[in-house]
């Protein structure tokens, strides 16, 4: 019997998440869905999957997963869970990770969402650190719950959404559109070609070519290299109206002493 987490983060919020629940259940593997290649599936019982939620639905790299890695590999799984971050709302996002599972062969058991601070810059602006606290130690005060009922191996199905078969429709229809939206950063001579955002890509969409760094249009828009750029060399090229505000990911591991 295995116990596997594979999440998808790109701040950092996400793997947060993930690296909790797997430390305290003690889960047998906690990885990137970046890294799913290099493993192997067999003995698998237990699996979650713990991921953002990007407009209206999972990143598209989430349906890549499922249908490239877990739908050919038909694990008999006795539990799967799915976590949903978001600044915002998760909309449809529930109700399509549900039916991309079930297209695959799967039902999964849980699902939950969590609030946690919204760092899709263009949209919205970073909250100030006593206010990001406070959503962090919500957050944090959430997945306790969370660690509790997937440790209990609890069911928790949420209701489809009205419209879900349409919603799905659409997203299968635009997933890729916002790949080339890499074109909207700029990357100013401040850079010091220190490598961080290339690292920190989860869909491995930057690399360092000729002294520069380039992007290579499979983006998510999930602004890591953005927030993680430790001189602030990756900028957009339309100024956000509510200027320019940056965030590092939550720490869980300090629980109540920081967050």
């Amino acid at each position: 019997m295995k116990k596997a987490i594979f999440y998808f983060s790109g701040v950092g919020n996400s793997k947060a998440v993930a690296k909790e629940i797997a430390s305290q259940l003690s889960f047998d593997l906690c990885k990137s869905i970046r890294d799913a290649a290099s493993e192997d599936f067999e003995d698998l019982t237990t699996l979650g999957l713990v991921f953002p939620v990007y407009y209206f639905a999972p990143p598209t790299a989430i349906m890549q997963f499922i249908e490239t890695f877990l739908k050919p590999a038909q694990i008999e799984l006795t539990y799967l869970f799915t976590i949903l971050t978001n600044g915002g709302m998760s909309s449809f996002a529930p109700s399509i990770t549900e039916m991309l599972l079930q297209q695959a062969g799967y039902l999964s058991s849980y699902c939950e969402t969590v609030k946690m601070v919204d760092t899709y810059t263009p949209l919205s602006k970073v909250p100030e650190k006593d206010k990001r606290k406070r959503i962090e130690q919500d957050a944090y005060e959430s997945v306790k719950t969370i660690i509790k009922e997937v440790g209990e191996e609890s069911i928790k199905v949420r209701t489809r959404w009205p419209l879900s078969n349409t919603a799905l429709y659409v997203y299968r229809s635009i997933a890729h559109w916002r790949y080339t939206y890499d074109r909207k950063f700029i990357v100013d001579d401040t850079c010091t070609e220190c490598g961080i955002c290339v690292r920190s890509c989860p869909v491995n969409n930057i690399e360092l070519h000729e002294g520069k760094i380039r992007y290579l249009h499979h983006c998510e828009q999930c602004f890591a290299c953005y927030h993680k750029c430790p001189v602030h060399a990756i900028r957009l090229k339309r100024k956000p109206l509510q200027g320019y505000t940056y965030y590092q990911g939550p720490d869980f591991t300090a629980r109540n002493e920081t967050i």
